[in-house]
């Protein structure tokens, strides 16, 4: 199985607003890229979501409040913007070669095998 199956999938937009999420859906604050200093700019926010998304989750969580009305659902990653995953991975990668205790300035095999890994 390929470690990323999803990247041959095209991302088309889909035409709906990027919408603030309602106070109903609880955020787990602080979000953690945000933490890690990824670029979401001045007036962005990483809690958006699709129109549609929101619509669903609302739903979702409306029908579990039905069933356990203590519990809700809380959103721990939402809109993510191409220059924040590119942070992202650049910041896994370095932990990551931390951890192998690589120098990430270095090149080499094992650099290489971070990269093919994480990145």
């Amino acid at each position: 199985m390929a470690l990323r199956p999803w990247s041959p999938i095209p991302i088309v937009d889909n035409g709906e607003p990027l919408l603030p999420l309602p106070p109903d859906l609880l955020r787990l604050e602080p979000h953690p890229y945000v933490a890690v200093g990824a670029p979401y700019g001045e007036a962005a926010s990483p809690f958006q979501l699709r129109q549609g998304v929101i619509e669903r989750l609302l739903a979702a969580q409306a029908q579990l409040q039905r069933r356990h009305p203590m519990l809700r659902l809380a959103v721990f990653d939402a809109w993510r913007p191409l220059a924040v995953q590119e942070h992202m991975v650049r910041h896994a990668i370095r932990c990551e070669c931390e951890r192998r205790g690589i120098d990430p300035a270095q090149s080499g095999t094992a650099i290489d095998a971070v990269v093919a890994e994480v990145g």
